[in-house]
């Protein structure tokens, strides 16, 4: 009963830390995610610098590296890289052989082995064409979520949330209590209903 219950109650959501509905411009730190055009995009060791290979994964990229243009830098495990924003698009390109935003968890985990790191990409394609797309970045207890639109190669920022683990653990024990409280209330009245059944039988 506790299950049924449980699960019948909707999670909270955590209030947004911004909204394109504010009338407020996207923070300079709303990340998006971002692919190369093709497998053959190269990454170069300054910008304009020369070619030391190509990229083989998904990047995040800042609204304030969007709005600056140019080239953008790469974590890489032999240095930093540069990357022309020009070669690189909001959704992974056609035919890839290559899991690119795999290749980006892995990279994100690996750059602190200790630490709880995670990372979820969801796309979501409307009949106007439009992707929604929605970035959940989690480390240790905290989680970034964005939410933007793609449509002819530009993004729309729409939302981001910033979670504080121990903040939405509090947020689902409410829950939990609830949830417990309806289950035993449910149960004291089955008891309570059959033990009267019970004695008006006998009397």
């Amino acid at each position: 009963m506790f299950r049924v219950v449980y699960a019948a109650i909707p999670a909270g959501k955590p209030n947004p830390t911004w909204v394109s509905t504010s009338g407020l411009p996207p923070p300079s730190d709303f990340l998006y995610v971002m692919f190369p055009t093709d497998d053959t995009v190269p990454l170069c060791n300054g910008p304009g610098g020369a070619q030391v290979s190509v990229i083989q994964r998904a990047l995040t990229n800042s609204q304030q590296e969007i709005n600056t243009g140019g080239w953008v830098q790469v974590q890489d495990p032999r240095g930093v890289r540069w990357v022309q924003l020009s070669r690189l698009d909001y959704t992974p390109p056609p035919n890839a052989n290559l899991d690119y935003f795999a290749a980006f968890v892995a990279a994100y985990k690996a750059r602190a082995p200790g630490e709880l790191r995670d990372a979820k990409l969801e796309f979501h394609s409307d009949a106007k064409g439009v992707t929604t797309a929605r970035l959940h970045v989690r480390q240790e207890n905290h989680r970034q979520d964005y939410v933007y639109d793609v449509s002819s190669g530009r993004a729309t920022p729409r939302e981001m949330y910033s979670v504080f683990g121990p903040g939405e653990a509090l947020a689902d024990a409410g829950r939990f209590a609830a949830a417990l409280c309806s289950a035993a209330g449910f149960v004291m009245l089955v008891s309570v209903g059959s033990f009267l059944r019970t004695r008006a039988a006998r009397g």
